[in-house]
This record gives structure tokens, C-alpha cells and sequence, in this order.
């Protein structure tokens, strides 16, 4: 069952990585979706986004679905993908109904912990910290991720850094390390 599989929003995002053997950049966050059984659909066939939207989370007897707009950049709907599966992952509350959006957008904590969990996912501090990146602009080319994304993922560096020091940490670094497109910068 994946729904509130784990709580800890920064553990999550790299057990994730661990569970699904992530080992380069860009994380496949497609990828890890439909194999966690997850569908995937555009927006374009089924027309269930507000103006405004960009994704959003159904689930129906137990089986998951994230809408999203095929139209939106792809760097931008990356981040809004691994957001939605941050939602599942961590449990957040679910709205009432057979067929509803899922997640109450008004609840600062959650929509928090998505966008934490979103980054550390697409942006692993304790993989990026080890290959010396250190820029927004770096972060950005190298994870696919948009500009604000990539800020933000600076900012979380900046307060965990030399924090990141426990196994899962060290087991992600070395699943990355292992690959032959993982480069230290200096």
C-alpha cells in the first residue's frame, strides 16, 4: 500500500530513491510513478483540472491517478509529479468523496511537506553536497528542475549541511556514485 508509507518528508524523498534503485540525474520521476502502480493521465483526454492546475491526485478504490497538463514545461511538471506522489507517500489527508481531488490545498503543513519532499527527490542535498554543487544554476541543469526549484533546493543545503551524515544518506550517495555519469565539480 503506498498511501502514508512514510512520514519523515526528507527520509521519504530518499527512501524513495532507495526503494526504486534511483541512480542518475534527472530522476525518472515518471518512471518511479508508474512502476509505485500509480497511473498517469493528460489532462487533454479526461479535462478534470481547474484553470490554473497543473496536476492533481484521484483515488478510487485504492487505485491512484495523478491528471496532469501535458502543455505545462517540463521542468516545472516534474516538480508538480513528484509533488502529487509526495502527497500519497506521506499520507496527507484525504478529502471526502468516491472521485475527488484528494488533498486540501489549503493545509500549509502538507503543501509544505509536498514541496520539501519534491525537492529533496528530484534534488538530492546529500548527493549534490558530495559532487560539490553548490548554484542554483548547477542544481537546475543538472536535476531538470526550474529555477525556483533549484533556489529552494539551495536554501535546504544551506540548512542541512554536514546534517546528512545517516545510512540512508550515505546508501543514495553511493547508489549515485556507482553510475558512470556522476561527476564531483569543482
Amino acid at each position: 500500500m503506498l498511501y502514508g508509507k512514510y512520514k519523515n518528508t526528507e527520509q521519504a524523498a530518499l527512501q524513495v530513491l532507495a526503494d526504486f534503485y534511483i541512480t542518475s540525474f534527472p530522476v525518472n520521476i515518471i518512471g518511479i510513478i508508474k512502476t509505485a502502480g500509480i497511473e498517469l493521465l493528460k489532462n487533454r483526454k479526461i479535462k478534470k483540472l481547474r484553470d490554473n492546475e497543473l496536476t492533481v491526485t484521484f483515488v478510487r478504490d485504492n487505485n491512484w491517478k495523478i491528471i496532469y497538463d501535458e502543455t505545462a514545461s517540463d521542468n516545472r511538471l516534474r516538480f508538480d509529479l513528484a509533488r502529487e506522489l509526495g502527497h500519497i507517500l506521506l499520507g496527507h489527508p484525504l478529502q471526502p468523496g468516491m472521485f475527488a481531488r484528494i488533498f486540501n490545498l489549503s493545509d500549509a503543513i502538507c503543501e509544505k511537506q509536498a514541496d520539501e519532499f519534491a525537492v529533496e527527490l528530484l534534488c538530492p542535498a546529500c548527493v549534490l553536497q558530495k559532487m560539490r554543487v553548490c548554484s542554483a544554476k548547477q542544481i537546475q541543469d543538472i536535476c531538470a528542475v526550474s529555477p525556483a526549484a533549484a533556489e529552494v533546493c539551495v536554501e535546504q543545503m544551506h540548512e542541512t549541511s554536514g546534517n546528512q551524515t545517516n545510512s540512508i544518506a550515505e546508501k543514495i550517495y553511493r547508489q549515485f556514485n556507482r553510475t558512470e555519469n556522476f561527476k564531483t565539480t569543482v
